[in-house]
């Protein structure tokens, strides 16, 4: 204690230091929940689906009828997957050398200077920073994905994230089989603030993509034409969502990226180079309760039969060698403004 009654500044650190770490703990806690509440949603609806498929083809062989009719016809269903297999070779060689070519750029693109007001340092007894301002790094970084093979990269420190998916014989050999609903790969970014007063919480995210994404559908005879169920879809989605538990809860913006749709014979690509995205979602909120704010990137890709084909890769580098993550949050700005009831 000082000698006019005042803490000393080592004793104010402590206690800082110490709210702070119970601060953080809350926050990380905060932000496991809300992701343990998606999973769980994720799950509910991938069993539903799982059982659904199930009773609708229970006692169905459609695969085994379509491969005798087609035997009658005469087509050799081993040959016809012998020329795919060729066809999708020679598509992945000339995919390689197309992406080889592409470098990612050095400059580097940004919010106006407007939105990159840097909040001043928290003080130990002085204000809370004034809005707008923007967060960096961010607070935590999770992933999910139907499949653990995938390749990714996640990490808050830098704002940076990298997916991958790939797709193929959904619904069996002809595509025709009755599929139960598979979740999307994804990687989100998690943040925190507290409102001190509420109203509408403007919330801007700046995000710089880097990747690629392929879909098509081979097709080694003309005869497959009739096959309406071969068919590539894939799609990116950006999303920003609100998260305030006890308060106004979940709320969000979706931001479709790109997308492709495919049939028989039909191939399609998309590329970003560091290409910019703003999404902005005004979001109610409550005041003095916390507010996580998710920033996620979606893949959904479906590659049905065996002649259809998704891939999805985020990074600076084609798939196999990947490289770099692609996907960077430059900049996640707030603003608040009070609600105004006239």
């Amino acid at each position: 204690m000082g000698s006019n009654g005042t803490k000393h500044p080592s004793t104010l650190m402590k206690q800082h230091n110490k709210t702070s770490q119970l601060r953080d703990s809350g926050v990380q806690k905060a932000i496991h929940s809300a992701i343990a509440q998606a999973e769980k949603q994720t799950e509910r609806r991938r069993a539903f689906s799982e059982d659904l498929t199930k009773q609708l083809s229970a006692g169905q062989k459609t695969e085994e009828l379509t491969a005798n009719m087609l035997s009658k016809l005469g087509l050799d269903v081993t040959q016809l997957t012998k020329e795919a297999a060729k066809q999708r070779e020679t598509y992945e060689s000339a995919r390689r050398k197309m992406y080889a070519g592409l470098k990612k750029p050095r400059k580097r693109k940004r919010l106006p200077p407007i939105y990159h007001t840097v909040p001043p340092p928290p003080s130990l007894l002085g204000p809370k920073p004034s809005l707008p301002f923007c967060i960096f790094p961010a607070n935590d970084c999770s992933y999910s994905s139907p499949d653990p093979t995938f390749k990714h990269i996640c990490d808050a420190t830098t704002a940076e994230m990298g997916l991958s998916l790939t797709s193929t014989n959904v619904g069996g050999y002809f595509g025709i089989e009755a599929t139960p609903w598979i979740p999307p790969v994804a990687g989100s970014l998690w943040y925190e603030i507290m409102p001190p007063i509420g109203g509408t919480l403007a919330v801007i995210a700046e995000v710089l993509v880097t990747g690629r994404m392929d879909a098509g559908v081979f097709n080694p005879s003309y005869a497959l034409s009739w096959d309406s169920s071969a068919k590539a879809d894939a799609r990116v989605t950006l999303i920003v969502r609100t998260h305030q538990e006890g308060g106004t809860g979940v709320q969000a913006y979706a931001q479709v990226l790109g997308e492709l749709h495919c049939d028989v014979g039909n191939f399609d690509a998309h590329v970003w180079r560091e290409d910019v995205f703003v999404n902005v979602l005004y979001a109610q909120v409550l005041p003095n309760i916390p507010v996580l704010i998710e920033v996620s990137i979606e893949l959904e890709g479906e590659g049905r039969s065996n002649f259809g084909f998704v891939t999805i890769d985020l990074f600076t580098q084609a798939l196999p060698s990947a490289g770099d993550p692609g996907v960077e949050v430059a900049a996640l700005c707030v603003n608040l403004m009070p609600t105004a009831i006239l």
